[in-house]
């Protein structure tokens, strides 16, 4: 995530609301914001299977999260990680 202020409120409520709709999916074992400086963040999802065929649906789901859940204004997502980079090969 980047931002001008990641840690700003209406970035926290984000990241709130869209973890709060990740943890609901199977195989999701935690979510974690990471903030590594003032304008950039992490957010790591640790996911409980190795089957492909649940890691696409994983990912589509959480595609459709990000995709539905309004952003703040200046807010940039970017999808990366191991789960992301076999998702979109």
């Amino acid at each position: 995530m980047k931002s001008e202020d990641v840690t700003s409120e209406d970035v926290l409520e984000y990241f709130k609301e869209i973890k709060k709709r990740i943890k609901e999916l199977d195989y999701v074992e935690s979510v974690e914001y990471i903030p590594i400086s003032r304008t950039f963040a992490i957010v790591s999802i640790e996911i409980e299977t190795r089957d492909d065929k649940k890691i696409e649906d994983i990912a589509n789901q959480i595609e459709r999260i990000l995709n539905f859940v309004p952003k703040p204004v200046g807010l940039n997502v970017q999808r990366t990680g191991s789960v992301f980079l076999w998702y979109m090969r």
